[in-house]
This record gives C-alpha cells, sequence and structure tokens, in this order.
C-alpha cells in the first residue's frame, strides 16, 4: 500500500504521484485510526455498541446501542490534550419533530438546537439565538444525457438553470439554509495560491453567472432555440427527489418555474425516500434527479472530478473532452506547479458552468439555535464537530 510505520508516531506514505492537498485529505474522518485489536476481538459486533470500542478523542462514547436516539459522551482522561477539555459530559438527541426540539431548546434542555431546515428555519430566522454557517456541500440537478440524447443540447440545459432564482430559493423556500450556488464548486472553500481570493470569486467565475442568473426572458428564448435544434416539440420530464419536506418544496419550486417560463416543457415530480432515489440514480432510472455532494477535503477536484467522463458519480453521463483533460491535468502533470493547477481548474468550471453538465441549485449553509453562554463550537466545512474546546461561560 506504500505505507509504513517508521517509529511509535512517525507513519511514512509513498504517493504514486503528488498530492497537493494530502494534508487535508488525511485529516478526513475516513483516515481517522481505529485500534485493531479491539476490531478483532468485537468482529462483526464492532461499531453496534460502544461496549468493547476504543476512543483517543476528548470524550467517549458510553451505553450506546444502535437504533437509540439519545447518546451520552464522558470526558476521555486518556486524550493526549484532556486537561485542555472543559466540557465533562455531552448529551445527544435525535429529535424528529421541530416543535418538540424548540420546546426543549426553550426550557433549556438544550444548549444547541442544529439543522435546522425548511419552515423551521423561516420561522427561527429573526431569532436572536439563530445563526448559519457555510458548509462545503453543493447540491444541483443532473439530467440523464444516457435515456435522453437531446438533454445533450447545452440551450436546452442553460434554460433550465436561468428559469431557477437561486436567491428567492434560499430565502423562502430553504428559509437561508442554502446559498445561492453558481458554481459546482463551493465558496469559501479554497483561495488561490497566488492571490489568495476564493475560488468563486475568481474573475472567470463571476463573468460565468450569467449561465446561472435568473432570466426568464433568455431562458425562453434559448429553450426554443433548442427544441429547434433537437427537434422536439415538448419535453416532459420526471424529476426524482428525496421526500423530505424541505426537497418537496424545492422541487414544486423548481416544477413551478420551468414549466411557467419554458414553452411545452412539463416537469412531474417523484418524491421518494433516500435509499431509493439513491438506487435510481446509480443505476441511471432517471430523467432529472437532485444530488449533492459534500467536499472530502477542501480542494475544488474534489467537486470537479465527480463529472469527468466514465466518473461512477456522473449519473447524467455528461461528457466533455477538455473538460476532462483539463482536471487531470490538475490531478497530474500540474500537480506541483501551483499557479498552472489553479488555472487548470478555473478552466474545468469554466467548462461545466457554461455547458451547465449539471445545474448547480444551492450550497448548504448549516443552521442552528445556540444559547448565548455556549461557546467554543469548532465546526469544520463538513459539518463535523470537534468539542474539544467546547464550554458554557
Amino acid at each position: 500500500m506504500g505505507i509504513k510505520a517508521l517509529g511509535k508516531y512517525k507513519l511514512q506514505v509513498t504517493l504514486e504521484h503528488p498530492i497537493p492537498y494530502f494534508d487535508t485529505l488525511v485529516s478526513g474522518g475516513q483516515f481517522l485510526p481505529i485500534n485493531k485489536k479491539a476490531v478483532d476481538k468485537m468482529g462483526d459486533q464492532y461499531g453496534l455498541t460502544s461496549k468493547g470500542m476504543i476512543f483517543n478523542g476528548p470524550f467517549k462514547l458510553e451505553n450506546w446501542k444502535v437504533g437509540d436516539t439519545e447518546w451520552h459522551e464522558v470526558k476521555n482522561k486518556s486524550y493526549w490534550n484532556a486537561k485542555n477539555v472543559k466540557l465533562n459530559e455531552l448529551k445527544y438527541y435525535y429529535i424528529a419533530d421541530p416543535n418538540t426540539g424548540l420546546n426543549l431548546y426553550d426550557t433549556n434542555v438544550l444548549d444547541r438546537y442544529a439543522d435546522l431546515s425548511g419552515d423551521s428555519a423561516r420561522q427561527l430566522a429573526h431569532n436572536k439565538d439563530f445563526k448559519t454557517t457555510p458548509n462545503n456541500g453543493t447540491y444541483f440537478l443532473e439530467l440523464n444525457e444516457k435515456s435522453h440524447p437531446y438533454l445533450k443540447n447545452e440551450k436546452l440545459r442553460q434554460a433550465m438553470s436561468m428559469t431557477i432564482n437561486r436567491d428567492e430559493l434560499c430565502n423562502n423556500i430553504l428559509g437561508k439554509t442554502g446559498l445561492p450556488a453558481h458554481s459546482l464548486v463551493p465558496s469559501k472553500m479554497s483561495k488561490s495560491p497566488t492571490t489568495g481570493v476564493d475560488f468563486t470569486d475568481e474573475p472567470s467565475a463571476i463573468a460565468d453567472r450569467k449561465y446561472t442568473e435568473y432570466n426568464p426572458e433568455l431562458a425562453k428564448k434559448l429553450w426554443q432555440e433548442g427544441l429547434k435544434e433537437t427537434g422536439q416539440k415538448q419535453i416532459n420530464l420526471t424529476l426524482t427527489a428525496d421526500n423530505t419536506d424541505t426537497t418537496k418544496k424545492m422541487a414544486e419550486y423548481l416544477q413551478s418555474n420551468m414549466e411557467k417560463d419554458l414553452p411545452g416543457f412539463h416537469l412531474n415530480i417523484s418524491s421518494v425516500p433516500f435509499k431509493t432515489r439513491l438506487q435510481r440514480q446509480v443505476s441511471k432510472n432517471f430523467d432529472m434527479v437532485t444530488s449533492a455532494w459534500v467536499a472530502d477535503y477542501p480542494d475544488p477536484t474534489n467537486f470537479l472530478d465527480l463529472q469527468t467522463t466514465g466518473n461512477s458519480n456522473n449519473d447524467g453521463s455528461w461528457s466533455n473532452k477538455e473538460y476532462d483533460e483539463a482536471v487531470k491535468k490538475a490531478e497530474t502533470t500540474d500537480a506541483n506547479n501551483p499557479e498552472a493547477r489553479w488555472n487548470d481548474m478555473l478552466k474545468a468550471q469554466h467548462i461545466i458552468t457554461k455547458e451547465q453538465g449539471v445545474i448547480t441549485t444551492y450550497q448548504d449553509n448549516g443552521a442552528a439555535l445556540t444559547k448565548p453562554n455556549s461557546k467554543g463550537f469548532n465546526i469544520t466545512p463538513t459539518g463535523i464537530y470537534d468539542m474539544g474546546a467546547a464550554y458554557k461561560k
């Protein structure tokens, strides 16, 4: 595997090719260590209960089993920085009903009520304890070009994108739990190695927003041209989406806007459980599907690579050779040339945005209520909590 222990605290990893983001890559959850002896001892029961699990973080999970809706963690005295961990215990609750969660927050049972969405977020947006935090996750629509070859037409895809008022979607439908996404790569995730400018604020990225800005008049024009070029008189598609309250409302919003602004277009909605949506997506059994990606590591290639030709995550089968080449150069020949690599990624981003290879809708913007005396929450852009520095004032 190219991995070797050089001592008790040193690990040597030999790579097939340079990976500029390697340091951040190995800080992800999939690279965290697991105690081999504990896993071997518990066998296939490991991870189904807290019994037999070994913890090396600031807290240890106690008396937990799969299916519990509450769980309890206590301070880990063996943690390397235990002397600076201020809290002695943490309690977590899974809450299905927003009203129950708000009641527990109002009665001071909860210090933090997280993952607010939809109606709850809209109603609580003006609460003094309400705050949002951008996450490195982008939501987008994929169009099945394999089943419907006419969807390869760039103008048809551009037209669909221009019917979406992303500001309205995020503020009114999502309750500010989303940020308008004008690119596949999320904002506030990666900066230029030479200028420090955010990837999504580069001049080329700003210029490309014309393909994602709400423009119903241009959308209608492009749509009619696309229909003529593909020989279609009308188009009927089904949007496959999760059956959550928020996603249902987003789907209805997209349906209303697209049918209103695109003559001869009819969009059905199929709201299904997450697992069913995923199954249809992977088997390419869809016309249009809601999709999302949360960064494994904070680099544009983590998102751009998804839509390369033949990638297992490229469910819509969009393909562009020039795009593929730009992504490949960023990951191989230009890997040790920061400026050239950055330009490769910008080029790829321009191509997929111009062609609307995927139609981006919004960037995840986590919403929560937090008591004023609860401090020190460190949350990664992928939504992972580091509670080692948390305390109550």
